[in-house]
Protein backbone atom coordinates (compact mmCIF):
# COMPACT_ATOMS: atom_id res chain seq x y z
CA UNK A 1 0.00 0.00 0.00
CA UNK A 2 2.83 2.51 0.83
CA UNK A 3 4.23 1.78 -2.61
CA UNK A 4 1.16 2.38 -4.10
CA UNK A 5 1.11 5.74 -2.09
CA UNK A 6 4.34 6.55 -3.63
CA UNK A 7 3.27 6.11 -7.13
CA UNK A 8 0.59 7.98 -6.80
CA UNK A 9 2.21 11.01 -5.51
CA UNK A 10 4.63 10.52 -8.33
CA UNK A 11 2.01 10.42 -11.18
CA UNK A 12 -0.13 13.75 -8.96
CA UNK A 13 3.26 15.89 -9.26
CA UNK A 14 3.68 15.00 -12.69
CA UNK A 15 0.04 15.74 -13.86
CA UNK A 16 0.65 19.19 -12.06
CA UNK A 17 3.44 19.87 -13.61
CA UNK A 18 2.02 19.25 -16.94
CA UNK A 19 -1.15 21.76 -16.03
CA UNK A 20 1.21 24.36 -15.07
CA UNK A 21 3.55 23.96 -17.98
CA UNK A 22 0.43 24.10 -20.10
CA UNK A 23 -1.31 27.42 -17.86
CA UNK A 24 -3.71 24.80 -16.46
CA UNK A 25 -4.55 25.21 -12.87
CA UNK A 26 -1.87 23.10 -10.59
CA UNK A 27 -4.05 20.35 -8.51
CA UNK A 28 -2.96 20.85 -4.59
CA UNK A 29 -2.04 17.27 -2.56
CA UNK A 30 -5.20 16.25 -2.06
CA UNK A 31 -7.84 14.29 -3.42
CA UNK A 32 -10.81 16.14 -1.79
CA UNK A 33 -12.79 18.26 -4.22
CA UNK A 34 -12.99 21.38 -2.00
CA UNK A 35 -11.73 21.28 1.42
CA UNK A 36 -11.45 25.30 1.83
CA UNK A 37 -13.93 25.92 5.23
CA UNK A 38 -15.20 29.13 7.27
CA UNK A 39 -12.80 29.24 10.21
CA UNK A 40 -13.91 28.33 13.41
CA UNK A 41 -14.61 31.18 15.87
CA UNK A 42 -11.28 30.97 17.71
CA UNK A 43 -9.12 30.96 14.67
CA UNK A 44 -10.00 34.57 13.73
CA UNK A 45 -7.81 35.95 11.12
CA UNK A 46 -9.49 35.40 7.90
CA UNK A 47 -12.74 33.83 7.19
CA UNK A 48 -12.07 30.87 4.88
CA UNK A 49 -9.38 28.05 6.58
CA UNK A 50 -7.86 24.92 5.32
CA UNK A 51 -5.86 22.25 6.78
CA UNK A 52 -2.27 21.50 6.29
CA UNK A 53 -1.61 17.75 5.22
CA UNK A 54 1.81 17.44 7.24
CA UNK A 55 3.88 19.76 9.46
CA UNK A 56 4.83 22.88 7.33
CA UNK A 57 6.98 25.23 7.57
CA UNK A 58 5.88 29.02 7.86
CA UNK A 59 7.91 31.69 5.36
CA UNK A 60 8.05 35.38 5.01
CA UNK A 61 7.50 35.21 1.23
CA UNK A 62 6.45 32.63 -0.80
CA UNK A 63 9.09 30.56 -1.82
CA UNK A 64 11.33 27.92 0.53
CA UNK A 65 14.23 30.41 0.56
CA UNK A 66 12.47 32.46 2.24
CA UNK A 67 12.29 32.96 6.17
CA UNK A 68 11.37 30.35 8.51
CA UNK A 69 9.14 31.28 10.92
CA UNK A 70 8.10 28.51 12.21
CA UNK A 71 6.04 25.21 11.99
CA UNK A 72 2.66 24.66 11.62
CA UNK A 73 1.33 21.40 13.24
CA UNK A 74 -0.21 18.80 10.91
CA UNK A 75 -3.94 18.57 10.54
CA UNK A 76 -4.02 22.46 11.50
CA UNK A 77 -6.43 24.91 9.92
CA UNK A 78 -4.59 27.73 8.10
CA UNK A 79 -6.53 31.20 7.84
CA UNK A 80 -6.32 32.10 4.19
CA UNK A 81 -5.52 35.52 3.21
CA UNK A 82 -5.11 35.47 -0.77
CA UNK A 83 -2.58 33.57 -2.85
CA UNK A 84 0.34 34.35 -5.45
CA UNK A 85 2.34 32.53 -7.18
CA UNK A 86 5.66 31.68 -5.80
CA UNK A 87 8.21 28.45 -6.02
CA UNK A 88 6.63 25.38 -7.16
CA UNK A 89 6.20 22.75 -4.94
CA UNK A 90 6.31 19.61 -6.62
CA UNK A 91 4.75 21.22 -9.54
CA UNK A 92 2.24 23.99 -7.70
CA UNK A 93 3.56 26.81 -7.49
CA UNK A 94 0.77 29.00 -5.51
CA UNK A 95 1.40 30.05 -2.15
CA UNK A 96 -1.14 31.51 0.36
CA UNK A 97 -0.79 34.51 2.85
CA UNK A 98 -2.43 34.25 5.96
CA UNK A 99 -2.04 33.91 9.90
CA UNK A 100 -1.64 30.84 12.43
CA UNK A 101 -3.05 30.84 15.92
CA UNK A 102 -1.62 29.22 18.50
CA UNK A 103 -1.59 29.66 22.50
CA UNK A 104 1.70 30.59 23.81
CA UNK A 105 2.34 31.54 27.37
CA UNK A 106 -1.12 31.38 28.02
CA UNK A 107 -1.82 33.83 25.64
CA UNK A 108 -3.34 34.03 21.68
CA UNK A 109 -0.85 34.26 19.64
CA UNK A 110 -1.73 35.30 15.83
CA UNK A 111 1.85 34.59 13.27
CA UNK A 112 0.93 35.62 9.47
CA UNK A 113 3.18 34.31 6.74
CA UNK A 114 3.23 32.06 3.74
CA UNK A 115 2.39 28.35 3.01
CA UNK A 116 2.90 26.36 0.08
CA UNK A 117 -0.57 25.17 -1.32
CA UNK A 118 0.91 21.72 -1.87
CA UNK A 119 0.78 21.24 1.78
CA UNK A 120 -2.67 22.68 2.48
CA UNK A 121 -6.38 20.66 2.06
CA UNK A 122 -7.15 23.36 -0.61
CA UNK A 123 -8.76 21.00 -3.24
CA UNK A 124 -6.85 22.76 -5.82
CA UNK A 125 -5.60 26.13 -6.23
CA UNK A 126 -5.99 28.54 -6.34
CA UNK A 127 -8.74 27.82 -4.29
CA UNK A 128 -11.94 29.51 -4.96
CA UNK A 129 -12.99 32.48 -3.26
CA UNK A 130 -9.40 33.53 -1.83
CA UNK A 131 -8.36 36.90 -3.81
CA UNK A 132 -5.17 37.12 -5.30
CA UNK A 133 -2.58 38.94 -3.28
Amino acid sequence: MRRVKQVLGVLTAAAAALLVGSGGVAMASTDSVESVYSCPDWVRGYPNCADTLTAVNLRTGASSKSGYIMTVPKDYPFSLGCWANGEPINGDDVWYYGSYFRVENGAPAWTYGWLTGYWLATGHDPAPGIAHC
